[in-house]
């Protein structure tokens, strides 16, 4: 498995909590495909514009729905304007029979996301404060 995306994934679910406090945050949901279908195993990044709010990170499951955090123990994004990250990781087949090895599932099949998606701030989202914000991201590989 790609190092990138174990930091990813540990950073979505091994952030410290802000107390009970902490800042306004708002739900956010949604799905995310490519070509109408689901993409899975996606890990997925919220990332400010400008200098103000916090990332917030999240994964696809197996019907490419998400749901973004806050911190591992705050489901949430701070209200504002954000540049959206979308990654996957192409696993080794080594990587894949080590899991099978163990007696993990076999990851799903690996969905590469579009160049023209990757980078360059090209995905971008508003999460709206005081309602479950629903953003879907229908990907196409045109």
């Amino acid at each position: 498995m790609s190092m990138r995306l174990v930091v990813c994934l540990v950073a979505a679910t091994g952030l410290v909590g802000c107390g009970e406090r902490g800042p306004e945050l708002a739900q956010v949901t949604g799905k995310v495909t490519l070509d109408g279908a689901p993409v899975a195993a996606a890990a997925m990044t919220f990332r400010p514009m400008g200098n103000s709010g916090t990332t917030s990170y999240g994964g696809t499951n197996q019907d490419g729905d998400y749901t973004m955090a806050f911190t591992k123990d705050k489901v949430g994004v701070m209200p504002g304007e954000y540049f959206v990250d979308i990654e996957t990781i192409k696993m080794k087949k080594r990587d894949i029979e080590d899991l099978k090895s163990q007696g993990l599932p076999e990851p799903p099949p690996y969905v590469a996301i579009p160049k023209k998606y990757r980078g360059a701030d090209q995905l971008k989202a508003t999460v709206k404060a005081g309602e479950k914000n629903v953003i879907n991201f229908e990907l196409d590989s045109k």
